[in-house]
């Protein structure tokens, strides 16, 4: 019997090795020979990649911080090449962070390859409950095309100047929320009251819903399925090995459903006004319907998809813009001063938010925002500083997609997820230089030319630029010219003022008031502040001279 398994048993076993010897040869090729022509930080360890450089990166600080500050802080010492690559493989795919501004255009822009641009990320697949399937987000080529044509009348900017009463609205609740926190000087966090106000204003302008998103035990039970989903992703620190997170997944896919039973229910309603001739809407849902011949099962899915989108994107960037600006006004002085300044000279002197809001909506009132230079930089320097999120797109292995180096170099970034590194490029001192890490929003006033339109992209750039980005401008310009000569923003814990004997604000060299510790943004899905924006506030002496 043996005699007769002889054979086949060491051909078993000759197969095996040799299976093995193969498995053994291509890992050591992908770990060190297939990228071996792109920047690396460290030479990648033959299991685990580049995982324990970037736990050593993260050890020289507080491990919550961000990405971006991370690759950031690793730049010099890789010789601040164009590009970085973390191999992060087995947990997840290589990483290539692109840190330049002309690296990144490469990427974003049309090419013959891809009219469309590089094509997203799969990675984006781990965060399906929030964004869904088959969103603008994440589809490519014709579909993606389609969606954008569908969606463009309702983020037209003259469609968004007709919603100022909206915006209007939900900011006098946030600003009733602030006056209680003035009058009784307690802790709060600034980012509820600034996600609360932006939910409101999304829902309402995409789909003409009152979430109450500012009234505790009111909230609408989309919402608190969006925010339930939400949550399941705070303090998520990037890939993690399958299964690991198996019951934050279950949550996350039980609320994702009946969120989506809820969004299709919106969709179905507004479609039949719509057919009937019934709807007065003009939201972002109600005006992409328009014209539709037959609601079909994939439509439906798409537009509920899209819904979902809309809220997260729709009021992620503009409370985290809004928190970020008002801290940086809190320890800038000089900015403070201009800004207030400018909305003086617009509406008057008067720092109560019921003048603006009267000027807003009277006759020629819209003509305000477009005559704001200095609020406008406030905001664009911001978003340079503290940019919410990046793209992520990639090339599948065996594209060839070329990237050009600066210098001449080309490199092959094929089955790499192309990180577009907003935090590093806007911090870039080529192009920023010694002022790149601070606060200055007089760089975008005047003559700008030194400064290349593709080094600023917070909402990224090409064909896939956010659809939203004019309706997060005209957002932060109105809550801004509403709050920001009212209020004085004091930070508590991490970025607090350093006092002196007397109790005042110390001026560094620069003007700025000096600081305990530094306040940075933390991974929760986008980059947000770690400690949600600990604040008290007060009225400005401006505002107890009404």
């Amino acid at each position: 019997m043996l005699d007769k398994l002889g054979p086949v048993l060491w051909t078993a076993i000759a197969i095996l090795v040799a299976y093995c010897i193969h498995t053994l040869q291509r890992w050591r090729y992908n770990r060190f020979e297939q990228y071996a022509d792109i920047p690396q930080l460290t030479k990648p360890s033959f299991l685990w990649g580049h995982m324990k450089t970037i736990g050593d990166l993260a050890s020289k600080g507080d491990s919550r911080r961000h990405l971006d500050d991370l690759i950031r802080e690793a730049l010099p010492e890789a010789g601040n090449p164009p590009v970085l690559l973390f191999d992060l493989r087995p947990v997840s795919y290589p990483l290539l962070a692109i840190c330049d501004h002309e690296v990144a255009e490469q990427v974003s822009k049309p090419s013959a390859r891809w009219w469309w641009s590089t094509p997203k990320s799969q990675t984006l697949k781990d965060i399906w409950h929030l964004t869904g399937r088959k969103s603008i987000l994440t589809s490519e080529a014709d579909h993606w095309k389609a969606q954008r044509r569908q969606l463009n009348p309702g983020f037209a900017p003259q469609h968004l100047l007709t919603v100022l009463p909206i915006i209007l609205d939900k900011t006098q609740i946030f600003l009733g929320r602030l006056d209680g926190y003035a009058g009784s000087g307690e802790e709060f966090l600034l980012d509820e009251l600034c996600v609360t106000l932006t939910f409101d204003v999304i829902g309402a302008v995409t789909m003409d819903q009152d979430f109450n998103a500012q009234m505790p035990g009111k909230q609408s039970e989309i919402l608190l399925a969006f925010r339930g989903i939400s949550e399941q992703y705070t303090n998520r620190r990037g890939p993690s090995l399958p299964g690991m997170n198996w019951r934050r997944e279950r949550i996350r896919r039980r609320l994702a459903y009946k969120l989506d039973g809820m969004l299709k229910k919106l969709v179905q309603e507004e479609y039949a006004k719509v057919v009937s001739g019934e709807t007065k809407s003009r939201s972002v849902l109600a005006l992409s319907l328009q014209g539709t011949e037959e609601l079909t099962p994939e439509l439906l899915q798409q537009t509920s998809d899209n819904l979902r989108v809309f809220l997260f994107a729709g009021h992620d960037t503009t409370s985290i813009l809004l928190q970020w600006a008002f801290y940086e006004l809190s320890k800038s002085p000089q900015q403070q001063k201009a800004i207030r300044a400018e909305l003086d000279e617009l509406f008057g002197t008067d720092a109560d938010p019921k003048v603006v809001r009267e000027k807003l909506l009277a006759p020629g009132g819209p003509e305000l925002l477009s005559r704001m230079p200095y609020t406008s930089a406030v905001i664009k320097e911001t978003l340079r500083l503290h940019p919410p999120a990046a793209s992520v797109r990639m090339a599948a292995p065996g594209t060839n997609f070329q990237l050009n180096l600066p210098g001449g170099k080309q490199v092959c970034p094929d089955g790499c997820v192309l990180y577009l590194c907003s935090g590093a490029i806007h911090r870039d001192r080529k192009i920023y230089g010694e002022t790149a890490d601070d606060f200055v929003p007089e760089r975008w006033l005047g003559d700008t030319s030194s400064l290349p339109a593709s080094a600023w992209r917070p909402f990224e750039r090409g064909p896939r630029s956010c659809i939203g980005l004019e309706l997060a401008n005209i957002e932060a310009k109105v809550i801004l010219a509403c709050a920001a000569r009212r209020y004085d923003f004091l930070k508590v814990g991490l970025g607090e003022l350093e006092l002196d004997g007397e109790g005042k604000p110390v001026l560094d060299e620069k003007g700025y008031y000096r600081t305990k510790s530094q306040l940075f943004n933390s991974v929760q899905v986008t980059a947000k502040p770690v400690d949600r924006s600990v604040m008290t506030v007060r009225l400005s002496e401006q505002a107890r001279r009404i």
